[in-house]
């Protein structure tokens, strides 16, 4: 998944005229499903002008020109669609995340032409600004190309009634990987059924957000050092909020995570995640009182009450500044 090396040194092509930080995280996600597996990639060199050796510790040299046509081997990717946590074991995070901490001196120095000629279709039919333009950003720093609607349910052909399968179908022939988020729970499985390309899951109503929790994972392991062995609280509308159900099926991959559960008692966390959670072996907490687990816990994972997704105002009220 993202770039790895033979025995020895590869060649990885960058590009020298962004300086911008990009989003890191995105790059080897986009990478797992645009590249055929096990297949060794050249690229033209004239696209490329500088060139940087990486070694088999994803370390940097300095950047030196070269006409030779670069080679890299990618790892063969272990999934085509990436629609829950539950698909990722703790070797795939671990790769990751060393691919993120790769990409982030990667964007220090300029972008790679990794996915030169490809093209990546964001539709959303929910608002978004930080994913949306993080997975577009990532996109574009991997010498990609990008399709974009971010108001889908208005601007796209489901105004006039066409079936979310019938536009999966139609976009996937216009782009190489679909990076989606919608309002109902579930869509994500059902696009990827009809789709002829990688989804990518940006959200999927009141059930997952996997790309998210793999970012906010990584920021814990860089704060503290390891996810062995930590204890979290995981804050808010725990009932709607889908990035905490992504989360809390990450955390459950490492060894001695407690997590304390802290919503009102109109919104808990899902009996299907805490069902699972249990099966795993993981300790958990359920409480409403956020000032009593505070110096228990290594981390606290604060989420929003989500006023849309509440069946009525009166239960939104009763939630509403709890937390």
């Amino acid at each position: 998944m993202g770039l790895d090396v033979n025995d020895n040194n590869v060649n990885i092509n960058l590009n020298d005229n962004i300086d911008n930080n990009g989003s890191a995280l995105e790059w080897p996600i986009l990478l797992q499903g645009l590249f055929p597996m096990s297949q060794s990639q050249s690229l033209d060199p004239s696209l490329i002008p500088i060139s940087f050796i990486v070694d088999k510790h994803r370390r940097l040299s300095e950047p030196f020109y070269t006409s030779a046509p670069p080679h890299y081997i990618l790892m063969a990717p272990k999934l085509r669609h990436v629609l829950g946590a539950e698909q990722f074991d703790r070797e795939l995070l671990e790769d990751i995340f060393k691919d993120v901490e790769f990409m982030q001196r990667v964007t220090k120095m300029g972008r790679l032409n990794t996915l030169s000629g490809k093209i990546m279709a964001c539709l959303f039919y929910e608002p978004s600004t930080r994913t949306r333009f993080s997975f577009e950003a990532a996109m574009r720093r991997l010498g990609g190309n990008v399709l974009t609607t971010e108001n889908a349910q208005e601007f796209s052909s489901a105004a006039k009634g066409e079936s979310l399968a019938d536009t999966i179908r139609i976009v996937s022939g216009y782009a190489d990987v679909i990076v989606m988020r919608h309002k109902e729970e579930g869509s994500s499985a059902l696009a990827a059924k009809y789709s002829s390309v990688p989804i990518i899951n940006a959200g999927d109503g009141m059930g997952e957000h996997p790309t998210q929790a793999l970012l906010d994972l990584f920021t814990i392991k860089q704060k503290l050092g390891t996810i062995d062995g930590i204890s979290v609280a995981l804050v808010g509308d725990l009932k709607h909020g889908r990035t905490v159900h992504s989360l809390a099926h990450l955390l459950a991959k490492f060894k001695n995570v407690k997590i304390y559960l802290v919503a009102p008692k109109v919104c808990p966390m899902k009996p299907e995640v805490t069902d699972w959670l249990k099966t795993q072996g993981v300790e958990l907490v359920e409480t409403d009182d956020l000032n009593a687990v505070l110096p228990l816990v290594d981390c606290v994972y604060m989420t929003r009450v989500q006023k849309e997704r509440f069946a009525s105002m009166e239960e939104y009220e009763q939630a509403k500044g709890l937390c």
